[in-house]
């Protein structure tokens, strides 16, 4: 794994490739807990489909966008999502780390973002959220 704190990461063209793929990840952000599966294409879209649990409720989410890395920053435009005022807005997560199966990030709210890279037996069970 490639990381920043005392190393350099790939390429930003590099960086795509081994971001492009299906992950899952798990965190919890303001007292919210939230479990998702991200699918980012190499047309540079992407989809994210999950559940964000605030003690006993859960309820599920969407968000839908393009995506690019610029200055090792994953950046996001979100065209759809059904967490309100996500759609219409931009976000980016400093790229700390990446490799073939996990990519760790830094949110623009300071958290640590760790993000699994889905077999692809399993992600053609999962749909690719579209």
């Amino acid at each position: 794994m490639t990381d920043t704190s005392g190393g350099t990461l790939p390429d930003t063209e590099q960086l795509i490739t081994l971001l492009t793929g299906t992950f899952s990840a798990e965190e919890t952000n303001k007292g919210m807990d939230m479990s998702y599966i991200s699918v980012f294409r190499p047309d540079m879209t992407f989809s994210t489909d999950g559940a964000i649990t605030m003690g006993e409720n859960q309820s599920p989410f969407h968000s839908r966008g393009t995506w690019t890395v610029e200055d090792a920053v994953m950046q996001f435009h979100f065209t759809e999502s059904s967490v309100p005022g996500l759609a219409g807005t931009d976000s980016g997560n400093q790229i700390l780390s990446v490799d073939l199966r996990t990519a760790v990030f830094r949110s623009s709210n300071g958290s640590k973002i760790v993000m699994h890279r889905v077999p692809a037996d399993t992600a053609a069970s999962q749909g690719d959220g579209r």
